[in-house]
This record gives C-alpha cells, structure tokens and sequence, in this order.
C-alpha cells in the first residue's frame, strides 16, 4: 500500500493524461459518478430522457432540450436535489477562466432558473480566478459556482468512498492502493455488507470495497480470519465480462494468497492464465501490475511458497521485457514524456529480475540505474511523473548502491527535480530516508 499523498499525485498525473489524450468522455464519467457519490443522486444526462419529477421535472426537461441544442451538450448534465436545479459542467480546455465565463453564459440564457452550477476542470485554478468567476455567477445569474479544479478532483478521489472512480477511470495501478486512516470503522462497514449473500459483486464500486477488504485482512494480522471470506466474494469477480476487472482480480487473490497465507501454489493455474496475455499489455498499469506479480512470484519461488518451473518465471519476465522494449520502441519518438518515462522506469524493474540467470547483484544494479536515469531524463518534459514516489523507490536500494556512480547520478538528478517541483522540504525528507536506509543497514559512514 502508499501513502494517500502518493495516490494523490497518481491520480493528479493521470487526470492531466486524459488531457494529452483528448479523452474528453473518460472525464466526464469521472464528473458524473462523482457528482452522484458526492453531491447529488439524481443525476440526469444532457442527452436522453429525464424522469419524471413533478412540475419540476417539466421544466427540467425543457431545459434539458434547451441544452441539448448548445455547443456544450456533451459537456454537462444535470441534477434534481429536493427544490434545487443544478448543473454539472465539465472541461479538459487549458484556457480554463474564458471557457467558464462562455459556458456560463449559455448555462443561464434565456432566464432559466439554476440554483447551482458545479463545475469540473483538469487545469488547477487560481483562487482570485476562482473568487472573480464566483462572483460573476452571484452577481449576473444569481447562481452558486462551484469549482472542482484537477487538484481539488484529485484529492476528493482518494477518499474511502470515491477511489474506485479513479481506479475505474484513471488507471491506478493495484499496488497504488492507499492505506486509509479510517480504516477500522471502513473495513466493519464493508465486512458487514459483504459477510451477507445477499449482494452479488458486479461494479467498480463493488470491486473497490472487497479490495479495501482483502488487502486489509491481507496486511493486518487483527483481521486476518477473514481472508477467506475476501478471496471468496473476489473469486466472484473471474466470471466478471469487464476483462479489467477479471485481472485485477486474480492479482488481488493471487497476492492475498502469498501475504497472508504463504501459499502461491495455490493459484498457479490463475498466474499461468494472467502472464498468458503479456502481448496485449499497452497501459502503465497493466504492465505494472504484472511486473509486481512478477516480482512475488519469483520471491515465493525461492522461498518453496509458490511450486513452479523456474523456466516460467525466465519466460514471463523474458515477455514482459520484449513488451516494454516494443513499447519504447515505438514511443520513443514521440513527445509522450511521461509514458516513456514510465516504460523506462519498468525496464530497469525488469532488468533486476535477470538474477534468474546468476548475474552478479551488482552488475544489475548498474544496468537497473541505467534505464532509471534514462527514465528521469524523461520525466524532466513531465511535469506531473510522480516523482516522489520514484524517489521512494530509489532510496530503498542506497544500501546497496551508494558507491554506484550511476546510482549517485540518479539521485542528484532527481533530487535536483523534486526540489524545482515540490521544494526543499520534500527533498530533504527523501536525504533523511536515505540515511536511515543506510543506518538500519548499520553503514554509517558511505563508501
């Protein structure tokens, strides 16, 4: 599990990609299951039929009529809370302040009475811009406005009950999953639910709350008796159409399995059909997913807890090489700073797992810190790579490598960045971590 700060910039990182990408749709649906979630049930598209609501669901649907007609139909949808009429707008656009003042403008033509207008935006807004556009909502349309910019949005998708919208949506990886401070009152309410045969697990939502179960009963032992009763309700998810949701879920089971049953065997025929579609990988998260399976399964190998041929884990790792080489091969060229920067900082992963073949340590350190500083380089053009989370990583293998000129390398380049990104204070969190790294490994003075 990481930090909640961690999956934070994640998601922030991934809500800036939906830019890049033009994936104006996938921003939408995040908007409107939040918008459900979080402020109003009854949501209705901007498109389709509404349903019925008195005379106020009349003249809700002229308005909805209206709006279909306008240049921002795909763009917002509405909701009926209790006497109020809202209005969810929503935009990737980068000229943020202009387009809310022209979308505002066509909300509110011809007099229609709107309470509240939520607006969702990816690029980070000021708060004199957002207090200006405020007013003039308050002053020309007798309207509330509220703004959700990418950061705001990023940080209300890492609550307990929104982060399966950026698991469903933006791609988070399985090993992203944050450790919630509430958990002890979470996981009740979800065991409770769960523990009943009442419900059959069938949406993201679903998915997230028995994940928030197994991975809880997983790493603390006070729950541990109810693994089981986890891995069971998410053995619901292998007969699940949704093909993402079907390998999530036996890495789910299969890490379960190792970390709080010491038993990989157990799923071998379920990891066999998982690396089996190594081909077909393209996203971040996916090969992440499978480099992390990866790595356990060849920790379980050695230590008897996972009873396979090792020419297996040679051939997945030998695959899921060749896919990220082609992958970089064919990106490389292009100006996708932060998917080269990832795919690189999957490659040096990779290339430390050729210790199957008895490669010497630090030999594939060195090749390891290659591609890691390769992939920094590449973050440079990235401004929202997650960094830090990188830098986390690096740090725990300074007691291996402090001598390593690639390895000092790497670090001066990425503190060096961390400190233009995200200040002193974070760079010097990062100093500190080293050393204790290096202190537990009773190195107290670096060679």
């Amino acid at each position: 599990m990481t930090s909640i700060l961690e999956a934070r910039r994640y998601i922030r990182y991934q809500l800036a990609q939906l830019s890049s990408s033009n994936e104006h749709h996938h921003f939408e649906d995040i908007c409107r299951d939040f918008a459900r979630l979080r402020i109003c049930a009854n949501i209705l598209p901007a498109t389709g039929p509404v349903s019925g609501g008195g005379d106020q669901g009349r003249d809700f649907e002229t308005y909805k009529t209206y709006l279909k007609m306008t240049s921002i139909a795909d763009s917002t949808f509405l909701g009926l809370a209790e006497d109020k009429k809202i209005v969810f707008a929503c935009s990737l656009n980068k000229k943020i302040n202009q387009k809310i003042k022209d979308d505002l403008k066509i909300i509110f033509k011809d007099n229609y009475q709107i309470s509240t207008v939520y607006y969702f935006c990816e690029t980070d807004l000021k708060v004199s811009n957002r207090h200006e556009l405020q007013k003039i909502a308050k002053e020309d349309y007798k309207a509330e406005l509220e703004i959700f910019d990418g950061k705001a949005l990023a940080e209300e998708l890492t609550r307990t009950e929104t982060f399966w919208i950026a698991q469903a949506y933006l791609h988070v990886p399985s090993d992203m999953f944050p450790k919630f401070l509430d958990s002890s009152s979470t996981y009740t309410e979800y065991k409770e639910r769960w523990s009943s045969n009442l419900y059959l697990p069938q949406t993201y939502s679903d998915f997230y709350q028995i994940q928030y179960g197994i991975r809880q009963s997983t790493f603390n032992s006070n729950e541990r008796s109810d693994l089981l009763l986890w891995i069971e309700k998410m053995e619901l998810f292998l007969n699940n159409s949704n093909h993402t949701i079907y390998r999530r879920a036996i890495y789910e089971i299969a890490v379960a399995s190792l970390r709080g049953l010491n038993n990989l065997t157990s799923q071998k025929n379920r990891i066999e059909v998982y690396f089996s579609e190594i081909e077909k990988l393209t996203k971040i998260e996916e090969l992440e997913d499978a480099i992390c399976l990866i790595i356990y399964c060849t920790g379980a190998f050695y230590s008897n807890n996972f009873i396979s041929e090792e020419i297996n884990l040679i051939t997945w790792r030998d695959k899921l090489t060749q896919r990220v080489d082609l992958l970089l091969k064919n990106s490389i060229s292009k100006d996708n700073h932060s998917y080269n920067a990832s795919l690189f900082k999957l490659r040096g992963q990779l290339s430390f797992l050729v210790f199957l073949k008895s490669n010497s340590t630090e030999s594939l350190l060195e090749d390891m810190f290659i591609w890691w500083n390769k992939a920094i380089n590449q973050a440079k053009k990235a401004p929202l790579f997650p960094l830090e989370s990188f830098s986390t990583l690096i740090n725990t293998l300074v007691k291996y490598a402090n001598h390593s000129s690639n390895y000092n390398k790497l670090i001066k380049k990425v503190d060096a960045l961390l400190s233009k990104r995200s200040g002193m204070k974070v760079v010097a969190e990062q100093c500190r971590d080293r050393a204790n790294h290096l202190f537990n490994a009773g190195k107290y003075i670096s060679t």
